[in-house]
């Protein structure tokens, strides 16, 4: 099977998995970071959209598209083999269960030299937290 690769997420937390010239793929997996009870902020990225497909697990996508001082958080419970794709710009941040894997793509060169980080005030994480919790009910 040399022309086929073949890759899996092993890793807590954010990994890259494959690139190819401009675009890359990674994988996702529980991590503190992504627990809702360790929110502190969302992220944006200029230069790219992002893909996320949950593949096993429980995930949300949260995002807002208000200007960095108004943001209106949305929470999106993921379902499984749905494609989302945050546009370029898209205040945006996951959550994940301890069993969630979720693939990521975007542009090759996506990180902090070309993102923008906002933190969220205790209002928007409490919101943020009781739509998680309620999504088992």
């Amino acid at each position: 099977m040399d022309e086929i690769k073949m890759l899996k997420i092993e890793k807590e937390g954010y990994q890259p998995l494959h690139q190819f010239h401009d675009w890359k793929i990674a994988g996702l997996r529980y991590a503190e970071h992504f627990d809702d009870r360790h929110l502190t902020r969302l992220e944006r990225h200029w230069g790219t959209d992002e893909v996320f497909i949950l593949l096993t697990g429980q995930a949300a996508l949260l995002t807002s598209s208000g200007d960095a001082d108004q943001l209106k958080v949305s929470v999106h419970i993921m379902e499984q083999g749905q494609i989302y794709v945050i546009p370029r710009n898209i205040w945006h941040h996951i959550l994940c269960d301890m069993h969630a894997e979720v693939l990521i793509m975007e542009e090759a060169d996506t990180g902090a030299e070309n993102s923008e980080y906002r933190m969220l005030d205790l209002p928007d994480i409490h919101k943020v937290q009781t739509e998680w919790e309620a999504r088992a009910t």
